[in-house]
């Protein structure tokens, strides 16, 4: 009998948006397979918590990785070859021939890897594009396009996304981009990242504990929560806060990454700015840090057109905050900010145009900004619900099992 079987760095418990999804499209791939499948992941179970709800004959295997710091890349090098030759292994352990394998492009090397056992175990294969591999490189500054290395990476990868029998893109700059890499359009499935409404609620700013904390009730409130990375642009953020804050602005940082130190030594370094950076803060307090702001800020580098979504998005939306993106006009989020009236859009790099955006912002009434708000909720409740993704990725599982 067909099974399908899901190779995922993170799902539950992790605490992280992959996990967030995963966790429910794996439940929803156990359930069309009627419990036939398993998934393979590096995500720990604490002797304390309660496994996956999936059916009883779904297998769960757990692999134990060494605990390395994220930030270095070294490390997370080492430990993304050691996942991937443990995906490998189970790979052929686990799937036969005309099973179903969904994988993510996290860690990257299982793309190229899972497209070559592909050719030899004859399996179908779904792959979830969270990432472009190599093209977030040349965003994150890693490397040159004319890099010797880089080219031969990108033909390779190239021709390993165009393996996969369905590629989902989470965004309609990323099937752009796949098709560019070779992918054919009818092979490429689009579903977009999602928020649980049930779960996250709008609350009023001023009621909340972090802004009673910083004593920020007269303030209006921009926040960036998620990965302080790389490719999130916060050099040109942290310019353009420098250049437009006023007593009436407050900035809030939820979350870890690269450039948190930075981000740090930005605020000890302006004192007379009203900022500050919680660290991070797990997704089970999501409705606390979520509703302490007004308006939600959504940031990405140049160059990022394409590359990834940030999903914070949706969450934000489902809080019913105003969104403040800042990144290419032709990206999924630029797209849905513009078409739905939820917010504002600002080029990245730029950073004059920034602080007057942020200027202007915040000298809007706190009604304008709550009804954008209201509108921003309305779409995660219908646009990007959960029920309206899995309904997406249910039909995929079925056409996939019906090969």
């Amino acid at each position: 009998m067909k099974k399908i079987v899901f190779f995922s760095e993170y799902i539950y418990p992790a605490d992280n948006s992959t996990a967030y999804f995963l966790t429910d499209i794996v439940k929803t791939g156990a359930v069309v397979f009627d419990g036939n499948g398993a998934v393979v992941t590096s995500a720990q179970l604490p002797k304390e918590m309660p496994e996956l709800s999936v059916p009883d004959n779904f297998i769960i295997k757990r692999i134990r990785v060494c605990n390395l710091d994220k930030n270095k890349l070294i490390h997370r090098i080492f430990k993304f070859l050691y996942i991937t030759l443990i995906f490998t292994l189970h790979s052929f352990r686990l799937v036969r021939k005309n099973d179903v394998v969904f994988s993510v492009t996290n860690p990257a090397f299982i793309v190229f890897v899972f497209a070559i056992i592909k050719k030899i175990l004859r399996f179908k294969y779904i792959l979830l594009a969270y990432d472009i591999f190599p093209e977030n490189l040349l965003a994150a500054k890693l490397t040159s396009s004319k890099s010797c290395i880089y080219r031969v990476c990108k033909k390779l990868f190239d021709w390993a996304y165009a393996q996969a029998d369905y590629v989902i893109a989470i965004g309609r700059d990323m099937q752009n981009v796949l098709k560019t890499k070779g992918v054919k359009e009818d092979r490429i499935v689009l579903i977009q990242n999602w928020a649980n409404p049930e779960k996250i609620c709008a609350s009023d700013k001023n009621e909340n504990p972090i802004i009673k904390k910083l004593a920020w009730e007269n303030k209006k409130v921009f926040m960036f929560a998620g990965n302080i990375g790389r490719v999130q642009g916060i050099e040109n953020l942290l310019n353009a806060i420098k250049t437009a804050s006023e007593d009436n602005m407050a900035f809030l940082f939820v979350g870890d990454g690269q450039m948190l130190s930075k981000v740090k030594q930005f605020a000890l370094d302006h004192p007379d700015i009203n900022m500050h950076c919680t660290g991070a803060i797990p997704m089970a307090e999501q409705n606390t840090f979520l509703n302490a702001c007004d308006i939600a800020i959504v940031t990405l580098e140049e160059n990022m057109l394409g590359i990834g979504v940030p999903s914070k998005s949706y969450f934000s939306m489902a809080s019913g905050r105003p969104i403040l993106y800042i990144g290419e006009k032709n990206s999924e989020i630029a797209l849905c900010v513009k078409e739905n009236e939820i917010g504002w859009v600002v080029e990245p790099n730029n950073c004059d145009a920034l602080a007057k955006q942020i200027k202007l912002i915040a000298s809007l009434p706190d009604s304008e900004l709550k009804n954008i708000g209201k509108s921003s909720r309305n779409i995660a409740e219908t646009k990007y619900s959960i029920k309206h993704a899995l309904q997406k990725y249910q039909n995929l599982f079925y056409e996939v099992k019906n090969l």
